[in-house]
C-alpha cells in the first residue's frame, strides 16, 4: 500500500527543536500585478482542495498512520517518522536518529507537548502554541473564519522556479504567514512564516514537491510526497513512503511519563 501524509500532518511534524514543519527562508522573486487580475485567496484554497482529492478526501486522513523519512542532509543525517493521527483532534509522532535518540511530539485539546535529546520534555506555550493550533485543527487547515481573520492575494511569486500565487494570511492570533499556490496545477507549493525565538525572529519556509497519487483503503489522494522544511539556513526534509487509513490503536498516544508529570504540575500550580 503506497500513499502519502496530508499537508496538514506534514504541516506539523515535529516543531521543535528542529522546526519541522515551521518552515523557512526561501528568496521570493515576485512580480506584482493589478489586484483585479489576481484570483481570490479562497478561490485559490478552494482550487487546492479540488486538486488533492476534496475535503472529504483530506478528512479521511486525519485517521491515519503515516510512515516516512527525515534528513538533514548537511548534517548527514536520516531517520524514520511515523505519525499517528485520529479524531477528535489528536496527534502523535516519532522520528527516529540513528546515534542521536527519538524526539517524540504530540498535539491534543489544543495541548501540545515534545520530548527529544536537545531540550529534553516541555510542555508547549505561547507562539508555538499558537502555530501547533493552526497546523493540526481542521479549521484552521481549512482556513476557516474561527482561526481566519482575512486572506488575500497579493502578487505573483516563484519558488524553485514554479510561478505562483501569494496569499497574505492574518491569523486571529495575530500571527501572519503566506501560502503560495502553482499558477499552472492549483498545488500548494510553499507557505512561510515568522516566529519569535530567544534567537530573535526566525523565518521559516516550507516547500511542497512531487504531487504524486497514492492509494490506500480505495481512496486515492494526490498529495505532496517531499516537504522541505528550511530555517536558519538548515535544511530538513520529510520524504513519506506510506499511509494506512483508520484509527491507529491507542497504545500510540500515551503520554511519555516525563509529560504526565509535566501536565500534572501545571494542573497543580
Amino acid at each position: 500500500m503506497k500513499a502519502t501524509s496530508p499537508v496538514p500532518t506534514i504541516l506539523s511534524l515535529a516543531r521543535r527543536p528542529a522546526l519541522f514543519g515551521q518552515c523557512v527562508l526561501l528568496a521570493l522573486s515576485g512580480a506584482a500585478v493589478a489586484d483585479s487580475e489576481l484570483p481570490t485567496a479562497q478561490a485559490l484554497l478552494a482550487a487546492h482542495i479540488e486538486a488533492v482529492g476534496g475535503e472529504d478526501v483530506l478528512n479521511r486522513q486525519f485517521e491515519s498512520t503515516t510512515t516516512g523519512r527525515f534528513v538533514m542532509p548537511a548534517a548527514g543525517l536520516e531517520g524514520t517518522v511515523k505519525v499517528f493521527s485520529r479524531m477528535p483532534v489528536e496527534r502523535a509522532v516519532s522520528i527516529d536518529l540513528p546515534d542521536i535518540g527519538t524526539i517524540q511530539s504530540g498535539y491534543k485539546d489544543r495541548s501540545a507537548w515534545s520530548v527529544d535529546p536537545f531540550m529534553g520534555p516541555r510542555l508547549v506555550t505561547g507562539a508555538e502554541l499558537d502555530i501547533q493550533i493552526e497546523s493540526n485543527e481542521p479549521g484552521a487547515l481549512f482556513r476557516s473564519e474561527e482561526f481566519v481573520e482575512s486572506m488575500r492575494t497579493t502578487e505573483i511569486a516563484e519558488y524553485d522556479g514554479e510561478s505562483c500565487y501569494k496569499v497574505f494570511v492574518k491569523w486571529k492570533t495575530g500571527r501572519e504567514s503566506t501560502d503560495c499556490y502553482s499558477t499552472e496545477s492549483g498545488y500548494l507549493i510553499a507557505t512561510e512564516f515568522t516566529v519569535e525565538s530567544p534567537m530573535g525572529e526566525v523565518e521559516t519556509t516550507t516547500v511542497f514537491t512531487d504531487y504524486t497519487v497514492f492509494e490506500s483503503d480505495g481512496v486515492e489522494l494526490k498529495l505532496p510526497a517531499t516537504t522541505v522544511v528550511t530555517t536558519m539556513g538548515q535544511a530538513q526534509q520529510l520524504l513519506i513512503d506510506s499511509i494506512e487509513l483508520g484509527a491507529p490503536a491507542d497504545e500510540h498516544f500515551a503520554l511519555p511519563p516525563a509529560i504526565k508529570t509535566l501536565k500534572e504540575d501545571a494542573q497543580a500550580d
